[in-house]
């Protein structure tokens, strides 16, 4: 099912589908954590779920710059702080997969990663609620392609 918005993109039953699961990670984010091993497996599940749902997001032409909603710092603060509630927090990445040495190794910090997720979703989330729904997805696919190493398809 497609239906027009504001003269620019359809939407599709894809696009639809991520908002769904974006809203869902966004609830879960803004929430209070819950029992640490709930915690661990509903955000596997929603990042699992988002990653499956971006990639099915058609790539679009860069959307006209329409200032929407922004995710203040203070925002984000809250969300990392809340994320803090996971059973687990840091983990080692390797900086080169052709290069396996201490010097190689760097630390992530999931907390940051998953509240950079939110700030992302969230933003182009606002958009497409209010309509822009080239300008979301757009920014969804160019915030996955970027941040999270998902491929633009």
């Amino acid at each position: 099912m497609l239906r027009a918005v504001r003269g620019c993109l359809t939407v599709s039953a894809a696009i639809e589908e991520f908002a769904e699961v974006a809203k869902e990670f966004c609830n879960w984010a803004e929430s209070k954590p819950a029992a640490p091993a709930d915690e661990a497996r509903a955000g596997i599940r929603l990042v699992a779920n988002l990653f499956s749902k971006a990639l099915s997001l058609a790539v679009v032409p860069v959307a006209n710059d329409v200032a929407g909603y922004k995710v203040s710092d203070e925002q984000w603060k809250a969300v990392y702080v809340r994320f803090g509630a996971l059973p687990f927090n840091y983990y080692l990445e390797l900086l080169s997969p052709s290069k396996f040495d201490e010097e190689n190794l760097a630390a992530g910090d999931l907390a940051d990663d998953l509240a950079d997720i939110y700030r992302d979703i969230k933003e182009g989330l606002s958009l497409y609620e209010a309509g822009y729904v080239t300008e979301a997805v757009s920014q969804w696919k160019e915030s996955f392609g970027i941040h999270r190493g998902a491929p633009r398809i």
